[in-house]
């Protein structure tokens, strides 16, 4: 019963972190999409989050660079969309770059 209840957390950095590696969080300035950016942030993945509100993106990610506990600086980026309002490919293309 406790394997299937309690899971222990994977080692994301060791599986996929190889130098300067970017996670991607949609939805990262608020709740558990904030939460997401700062245990990622922690193993030591750069972040960019992808949501609708500049200025608290900005905000967020400050406090998302001050929350690593290593020391390590950590490289952030941020992209303003709305995508649930994204319907066309060149919209997601904008995002890309």
């Amino acid at each position: 019963m406790y394997r299937h209840t309690v899971k222990r957390q994977k080692n994301l950095a060791a599986r996929y972190n190889q130098g300067d590696s970017w996670a991607v969080v949609t939805g990262g300035s608020d709740g558990i999409g904030e939460q997401f950016c700062k245990d990622l942030a922690n193993q030591g993945f750069n972040i960019c989050v992808i949501a609708r509100n500049e200025d608290k993106i900005k905000e967020k990610l400050k406090g998302i660079q001050a929350s690593v506990k290593s020391g390590k600086q950590i490289k952030t980026r941020y992209v303003v969309a709305d995508l649930a309002k994204a319907t066309k490919y060149e919209e997601y293309e904008r995002m890309a770059e």
